[in-house]
């Protein structure tokens, strides 16, 4: 279950920055505000493994295409600052900054992808969905394990739902990839 923590005025985005890691706590901010999360379990950690296996796949064929990224922070908006983890990440070459940087990426992903855990609430979902294509993100991945779906939100507003034996492409993002959305449940 997702909490938000209350303040009577929003964090800044150096005050979001300094705070520490919580043992058994993911901490993103949405507007300001703390939204302490629970961290997920082994379905989770394998889908997210498996997703990220199948990208670097995709990378390692087209290597000046782009990064993929694991829990790591974006930030969305500045201020109030916005700053939200994917599970899984895409983003394209010419945006990733060289060489190491301890910081968090500043601006959207191209690819977001979000595995739902039974945790989760769907107004939790949306929100995050709608705080990553209004940044710029143009594709978002909801990876459902329980209903065995993916669903696919791009800037048209018009999600898709896809299921086995369908299969999950973005070829404005990464021309040729091809996920069988089947195989992302198998071990399930």
């Amino acid at each position: 279950m997702e909490h938000t923590f209350g303040r009577p005025h929003p964090l800044s985005l150096e005050e979001y920055e300094a705070i520490p890691e919580e043992d058994g706590y993911f901490v993103e901010v949405s507007c300001g505000y703390l939204v302490r999360e629970p961290r997920p379990g082994d379905a989770h950690g394998r889908i997210v493994t498996l997703v990220a296996y199948r990208l670097m796949q995709y990378i390692e064929r087209h290597p000046s295409c782009g990064t993929i990224y694991t829990e790591a922070g974006f930030v969305l908006a500045a201020i109030p600052p916005t700053v939200r983890a994917p599970d899984v990440a895409f983003v394209r070459a010419a945006r990733v900054p060289r060489g190491y940087s301890p910081e968090i990426f500043r601006g959207a992903p191209d690819l977001a992808i979000e595995i739902v855990s039974p945790s989760n609430r769907a107004g939790h979902f949306l929100h995050k969905i709608s705080e990553f294509l209004e940044a710029g993100t143009q594709l978002v991945w909801v990876i459902d394990p329980a209903r065995e779906t993916v669903v696919v939100h791009d800037q048209s507003g018009m999600p898709r739902v896809l299921r086995v034996p369908e299969r999950l492409e973005c070829d404005d993002i990464m021309p040729g990839l091809s996920l069988d959305v089947g195989a992302l449940f198998r071990d399930y």
